[in-house]
């Protein structure tokens, strides 16, 4: 029997849309290309000039992650010339091992590890007060901390 390593690890999707201007250049053959090169479908497709201002999927990116984004035209007379860049950041992975304790009135201790990947260190926490209830009931918690939504 074989043993070999193997790293579970999540991924995340990044969408974004190439802005009308940049497809001021005419007809011509667009070609995205990013970093880090992890993602699907790979760094250097290319671009019909019909998908301009559509979404634009790349899936299996790094969570937590800044990936650069550069996109070139060619056409007859001009190859591979830069017209647009942008910076966009992958949504981090939750923290690991969430552990709230309660330590009395409204004060509470949140304790977490970070994500393995991505280096985030540090998460906003909202405090969203329930409405009274008039019976107790233990409350369950998960590990993902969610965006304030009162």
């Amino acid at each position: 029997m074989i043993f070999l390593p193997l790293q579970l690890c999540q991924s995340s999707e990044l969408k974004f849309r190439i802005p009308k201007e940049a497809a001021s250049s005419g007809e011509g053959v667009y070609r995205v290309s990013y970093g880090p090169s992890s993602g699907f479908p790979a760094s250097n497709f290319t671009v019909d000039s019909s998908l301009i201002n559509q979404l634009i999927t790349i899936s299996d990116v790094l969570p937590g992650t800044l990936y650069t984004f550069h996109l070139y035209f060619s056409n007859s007379t001009v190859h591979d010339k830069l017209i647009w860049t942008s910076d966009l950041p992958t949504t981090p992975d939750p923290p690991i091992n969430l552990n709230v304790s309660i330590l009395g009135g409204k004060v509470a201790e949140a304790t977490w590890e970070p994500p393995k990947q991505g280096g985030q260190t540090g998460f906003k926490l909202s405090w969203c007060p329930c409405p009274r209830r008039t019976t107790r009931r233990p409350v369950t918690t998960t590990s993902t901390i969610l965006p304030p939504s009162c």
